[in-house]
């Protein structure tokens, strides 16, 4: 969606919310970690992702990152992580949310 960003006095700018982040994937799985990488949102200006928390029954961020791609430490082995990621765009003071992806399973080794 399309917001009008400004004051009366200067000129207005817009920003839309980022598309949502595709092509989520897992790669050099071991027994303790894993990367997750996704392809590039244009004008992305970070990236959140998240893991689901079975002890809080929710999804909660594990990190912010600038790039397309994020390395999961000190994992369980053997353990099913659910993850996401959403894209944000910071114009001026305010911030856009992408969707997230669709979650992705990762079994660790």
């Amino acid at each position: 969606k399309e917001i009008a960003v400004g004051t009366a006095s200067a000129a207005f700018k817009f920003a839309t919310n980022p598309e949502k982040v595709t092509n989520l994937k897992a790669s050099s799985i071991t027994s303790s970690t894993f990367k997750l990488s996704w392809s590039k949102v244009s004008g992305t200006t970070y990236y959140q992702v998240a893991i689901y928390s079975s002890s809080k029954k929710k999804y909660v961020t594990y990190d912010t990152v600038d790039a397309a791609s994020v390395v999961f430490e000190n994992r369980k082995a053997g353990t099913t992580y659910k993850v996401k990621v959403r894209s944000v765009r910071i114009v001026g003071e305010d911030e856009y949310y992408g969707s997230y992806s669709s979650v992705l399973s990762v079994k660790t080794k």
